[in-house]
């Protein structure tokens, strides 16, 4: 049961009403008993980043999921942001701490730590599909456990070599017409929403 105290948590981002992020905090906020601390919904949402940062900050919302197409755009908003965050150039998590609101970014753990569950990352031909902010934790997290990044596919090439310069990388930028190229790799990440 909510009540006034109820710490409101929210993923942003549009299209998120299909979103299984809601279901998954609640049932553990449950399990953690404190399912009257904490109420976790989606908020879809198609406007300028800056009014959205000023709701949350004028509606006291504590904590945030950001996802497409928020997560680069968010960063420069922010009172505070964590390095690692700042080396990705993306943040999917905003803690409102009495109005100072601090960035985050645990996509590429979670990224990294499925995979590993599956292979050692060292030495292994990566290809992203994609070029957005999941594209950055994904690129991220695997060059820190030590793959390669062989090919990124996306529908816009300008933006793709954007990408690749800014984590130095020597990859062929393809676009999503030679998807079939993937096939060369380890590993196929799909940062996209299809």
């Amino acid at each position: 049961m909510t009540t006034a105290e109820t710490k409101k948590c929210l993923v942003i981002g549009h299209p998120v009403t299909h979103s299984l992020s809601p279901a998954m905090h609640n049932a553990a906020y449950k399990a953690l008993g404190i399912e009257d601390e904490f109420d976790y919904s989606t908020w879809d949402v198609q406007k300028g980043i800056e009014e959205i940062v000023e709701e949350i900050k004028a509606k006291g919302i504590k904590g945030c999921a950001f996802t497409m197409p928020y997560k680069k755009d968010i960063v420069s908003l922010l009172d505070w942001v964590d390095e690692t965050a700042k080396e990705i150039g993306a943040v999917n998590t905003v803690v409102n701490d009495e109005g100072i609101l601090r960035g985050y970014n645990t996509d590429w753990l979670g990224i990294v730590d499925s995979l590993e569950r599956l292979s050692d990352l060292k030495g292994k031909k990566v290809a992203i599909i994609g070029a957005g902010g999941a594209a950055r934790a994904a690129i991220y997290g695997v060059l820190e456990r030590g793959a390669i990044i062989t090919d990124i596919f996306n529908r816009t090439p300008e933006h793709t070599e954007k990408l690749a310069r800014e984590f130095g990388l020597n990859c062929a930028i393809r676009g999503l017409d030679e998807i079939k190229e993937a096939r060369s790799a380890d590993i196929v990440i799909n940062t996209t929403p299809i």
